[in-house]
């Protein structure tokens, strides 16, 4: 069934379900540009898959696609504007090309090493997966096929939901293993690298608290974040910890008990919560170079000297060390514990908006069904952390619906404007980017279509998004649907998801399911 968008006149949910050794088994996009303009900124072991409808490989890849982090850059931002196969006239002819039966359940975006010279002495584009149990398996992206899956040894019963990170230039993989730590592996070989500082320890609670978020490597900083584990279940206090790698030297960063600098151990702090659970994590701001993250329910005490950070946005300096800002809503104290915090996503960075007084934006969304616009170069409007309010706008999303997934910020290559692209647990809603002759900018309502998905990305223009047992290919423009695996020409679907979201590079489309299946979809033969 084609689904079309529905357009505003005026200026089921995902199912929230918990859930070796190393056995050889035979882009995005280019950096961001960081231009800045002054003038602005003055103002301003397990079992080897299985392998399904598997075709044989094509020729080596010519070019690197490489999408090395959940959203594909430091910034997070789901946006592909390289893709030169897929596009808004020929994503019709999306057909299944393998779809393969791992061992266990993926839930998360896989990443994926463009062009790399693999131990056959060929060159593959190779996707990179850490399972619940924490596995680390690389697959052949044209075939599905296993290059290799690794398990760092651990004895946790637990599970984690965290994309991994990928260096292409050092050619090494980070990947959290269940027991504590995050690991670095050759990316070609699965080879843990050990020394210097690695392993790395992350957690002293890894029973409950849970590494849920994607990792994310930003010139040479790693940053884990953690969770819990059903719901907010204590023992837990959130925290970032940001890893020099080559080193191995932390920074951590408690949202509970701040002046503690360390690892908290079981009951060192009194207080639980403040878990950082947006799908990305950590994103690095591409204009000043600063991280971003939002923390969910927990105290806020910040404002009066306090150390407690819950239901806010920080920013920090690149090594974690110092808070520079932050926002946090007026209505913490009633929100934070009523289950309707910020923290389910992390702020997503808009594009530099020149004609804009302010020209450097995020948008918040959470549970409470709200969207805020904020100012990244002043988040709370009083020019330092530790304040109450500041929002340069607030939108009531349709039916008040919570957001979980990570929304989109895209900037239309042809017509110049920008999208705001947000997968509530109701519905799909976009928004225009609007700015006044007076330089105002504010969200204003586009479309939206009656379907639930997880966290999106737009790649050669289209928009795609995973919902239970269909992935989508939607205009971004107008909300109408211009594909679906659902479709009989599809060559079959997926399965129901949770936090399995689709990634789209290189001309072809992959996405995981609940049922430990792994897709992928391309134009090809």
């Amino acid at each position: 069934m084609t689904t079309h968008g529905r357009h505003f006149q005026r200026d089921e949910p995902d199912r929230l379900v918990p859930g070796r050794r190393r056995h050889s088994d035979h882009r995005r996009l280019g950096g961001v540009a960081l231009l800045l303009i002054p003038a602005l900124l003055a103002s301003a072991c397990g079992r080897a898959p299985e392998a399904r409808l598997a075709r044989a490989a094509p020729d080596p890849p010519a070019a690197d696609v490489s999408w090395p982090t959940f959203g594909g850059n430091p910034a997070h931002e789901s946006v592909n504007l390289n893709e030169k196969i897929i596009d808004t006239s020929s994503v019709s002819r999306l057909h299944r090309l393998w779809s393969i039966e791992l061992p266990e359940l993926v839930d998360e975006r896989p990443i994926l090493a463009g062009n790399l010279l693999m131990q056959d002495k060929r060159r593959h584009d190779v996707l990179y997966v850490t399972t619940d149990q924490g596995t680390l398996t690389a697959l052949d992206a044209a075939t599905g096929a296993s290059f290799w899956a690794v398990t760092p040894r651990n004895h946790n019963p637990k599970y984690t939901k965290a994309t991994p990170a990928l260096d292409p230039v050092q050619q090494l993989v980070y990947s959290y293993g269940l027991d504590g730590s995050v690991h670095r592996f050759r990316a070609t070989t699965g080879q843990e690298m050990v020394g210097g500082g690695w392993p790395v320890t992350v957690t002293r609670m890894p029973v409950s608290e849970k590494i849920s978020s994607a990792l994310n490597l930003v010139n040479g900083y790693l940053y884990v974040t953690t969770a819990s584990f059903s719901g907010d279940a204590p023992p837990y206090q959130g925290h970032l910890v940001a890893i020099d790698v080559k080193t191995g030297a932390t920074h951590i960063f408690n949202s509970l008990c701040n002046d503690h600098t360390h690892l908290l151990a079981l009951n060192e702090c009194k207080a639980n919560g403040g878990g950082i659970w947006g799908r990305p994590g950590v994103e690095q701001d591409p204009v000043t170079g600063n991280i971003f993250f939002t923390v969910s329910d927990g105290e806020f005490t910040a404002n009066h000297k306090g150390q407690s950070w819950g239901d806010t946005v920080i920013e920090m300096t690149p090594d974690g060390a110092k808070v520079l800002d932050s926002y946090t809503p007026d209505n913490f104290e009633s929100e934070a514990f009523q289950n309707r915090d910020l923290g389910s996503t992390a702020p997503t960075l808009l594009p530099t908006l020149l004609d804009s007084k302010t020209p450097f934006l995020a948008v918040q969304a959470g549970k409470e069904g709200l969207l805020r616009l904020l100012n990244r170069l002043d988040l709370s409007g009083r020019g330092g952390p530790a304040h109450v309010g500041g929002e340069l706008q607030t939108v009531t999303l349709p039916d008040q619906c919570p957001t979980l997934a990570q929304p989109v910020a895209w900037k239309d290559p042809a017509a110049g404007g920008v999208w705001v692209l947000v997968a509530t647990l109701c519905h799909m809603d976009a928004y225009r980017v609007v700015t006044s002759p007076q330089g105002t900018t504010r969200l204003q309502p586009a479309w939206y279509l009656p379907v639930q998905t997880t966290s999106p990305v737009v790649s050669g223009g289209v928009l795609f998004a995973a919902g239970s047992e269909n992935l989508l290919a939607i205009d971004p423009r107008t909300g109408h649907q211009l594909w679906s695996s659902a479709a009989q020409a599809a060559g079959g679907t997926i399965g129901h998801v949770h936090w399995e979201s689709p990634l789209a590079v290189g001309g072809r489309v992959y996405c995981s399911d609940e049922s430990n299946h792994l897709s992928a979809y391309g134009l090809g033969v």
